[in-house]
């Protein structure tokens, strides 16, 4: 479902129509822990939803410029 979302929604579509695509495209960049989670455990713990919020929150942070 990343790898989908990461091509069809974020590539071919987000990053040429808005300047939202980073934060939307964030999920993308965020979903391997969730795969990873369910690979190792079987299950998707909090834990494992943590890790996506960290890292969904994280990507426009470090995208986007402070103001000056």
């Amino acid at each position: 479902m990343g790898l989908i979302w990461y091509v069809l929604v974020y590539t071919l579509y987000l990053k040429r129509r808005t300047w939202q695509n980073i934060v939307i495209g964030g999920a993308a960049g965020a979903f391997p822990p969730l795969v990873g989670w369910a690979a190792v455990t079987g299950e998707l713990s909090l834990f494992a939803w943590y890790l996506f919020a960290l890292i969904f929150f994280w990507t426009p942070v470090h995208f986007w410029p402070w103001p000056s």
